[in-house]
């Protein structure tokens, strides 16, 4: 559960200045609203992006897939800025992965592809995605394999 003044929310928003919209307007009820399948830790860097317009890991390097999920929300959210700065993250982390695909797991490289790939529009994520990838094609057995 985070609390998240509506006013601050709202400004980078148009998604949730919609969602507080449509909800009563007294101004001293508490509005909430419930995200599905929004997990903790990239709610959490968007959490701490509102507040600081960066995306930061308690002194650690952010999670590839948290920040990949953050661009991703950060279109559904209509927060442009913060898709910018997800992706300004991306590019280094995407690169850092040395792991290419493989029959007996999924890498994080994998993830990362599948992730980008979910959607059926041509992003900057499918094609940070394809850069990548093709990194790997002199290595990989089966192409099938991506």
């Amino acid at each position: 559960m985070f609390s998240i003044h509506p006013e601050l929310i709202s400004h980078y928003s148009s998604f949730f200045r919609h969602a507080f919209h449509r909800q009563n307007d007294d101004k001293d009820q508490i509005k909430f609203l419930i995200l599905k399948d929004v997990e903790v830790s990239v709610f959490g860097l968007f959490n701490q992006w509102l507040f600081t317009q960066e995306i930061e890991c308690e002194g650690a390097s952010p999670d590839l897939m948290d920040v990949a999920k953050l661009w991703t929300y950060g279109g559904i959210w209509g927060v442009w800025q913060l898709q910018n700065d997800a992706m300004k993250l991306l590019i280094p982390l995407v690169s850092r992965e040395t792991e290419g695909p493989q029959k007996e797991k999924k890498t994080v490289l994998q993830q990362f592809v599948e992730h980008a790939y979910a959607t059926k529009e041509n992003t900057a994520l499918t094609k940070l995605a394809l850069h990548r990838i093709l990194s790997f094609v002199s290595f990989v057995d089966n192409i099938k394999q991506w």
